[in-house]
């Protein structure tokens, strides 16, 4: 069943899938999980309410994934990932001439690699779009080779590497990585609330970006709130990120600004709170 809405009629974006016995659901979205369908990843789960039917009594899902042994929620990023995309490597950066076995043949060095994806050009007038994701056998493997081959000159380019999957909309081409040092300004060590613009186009703010946002945030520490907002009539959009801790909107500020999301430049700039909370969007 896919649902749809509007008028003509679109896809929503989802779909459900019921099987005959519950075994070859569980084992669907086991393979399927961060499945990249058309460069984009997949999210496979079971319905909220089957969820809740299906949870431990007084355990919430989410927690029981992210909640380390010791107690209290984990800083490492690695924690919180699905046991594929702890066997995940995305490479960024990577030139236009690149090869998928080539990348195959320099990142078996750090183990047994059981897939390779290259993640296409959103336009399709590059040969891809500068990032593949290479998935290991082991979580090890891939820990190994997030350290060792970070900052791998390839082709004279600088790689850059992420654990998991790729980050919202993928990184730079390599042709833009290529090109000359951008002059960004420097943005304080401590901000509690972020604000990212020209990550998408005006008025095409939805629900999947700030999930995206939120998910590459939370990778700097913990994220309170995400709020999205088209500035006039032009509808230029903003999305705001309030951190619980300044020091992350800081590292995340420095890893955002000037980063490359789809084939556009972020711009990152820490927002006065006072404003922020009152509902003063246009500062």
């Amino acid at each position: 069943d896919m649902p749809k809405g509007g008028t003509p009629p679109v896809t929503k974006g989802f779909a459900f899938v019921e099987y005959a016995q519950q075994g070859s659901a569980d084992k669907a979205i086991q393979v399927l999980q961060d499945f990249f369908l058309n460069g984009r990843r997949m999210r496979v789960g079971q319905p909220t309410a089957q969820k809740r039917q299906t949870a431990s009594p007084g355990v919430i899902p989410q927690m029981a994934q992210t909640m380390p042994s010791g107690g209290g929620v984990s800083s490492d990023p690695a924690a919180v990932m699905s046991a594929a995309e702890r066997r995940r490597v995305a490479v960024s950066n990577i030139p236009q001439d690149t090869q998928q076995a080539s990348i195959q043949t320099i990142f078996q060095t750090f183990g047994m690699i059981t897939r390779v994806d290259v993640i296409p050009d959103a336009s399709a007038t590059l040969v891809h779009s500068g990032t593949f994701v290479v998935e290991f056998a082991s979580e090890a493997s891939a820990a190994q080779a997030f350290q060792a081959m970070q900052g791998f000159k390839l082709g004279g380019i600088s790689l850059s590497l992420y654990r998991g999957n790729p980050p919202p909309r993928s990184a730079p081409p390599a042709v833009a990585a290529a090109a000359a040092p951008l002059a960004l300004a420097s943005l304080p060590a401590n901000i509690k609330v972020l604000m990212l613009e020209n990550l998408v186009g005006p008025g095409e703010a939805d629900e999947d970006l700030a999930e995206e946002v939120k998910e590459e945030c939370a990778r700097f520490g913990k994220v309170l709130k995400i709020k999205m907002h088209e500035v006039g009539k032009e509808k230029n959009v903003r999305v705001f990120v309030k951190f619980s801790e300044a020091s992350a909107g800081g590292k995340a500020g420095a890893a955002l600004n000037g980063r490359w999301f789809g084939k556009r430049k972020v711009r990152a700039t820490s927002y006065d709170v006072d404003a922020f909370r009152a509902g003063e969007l246009e500062q």
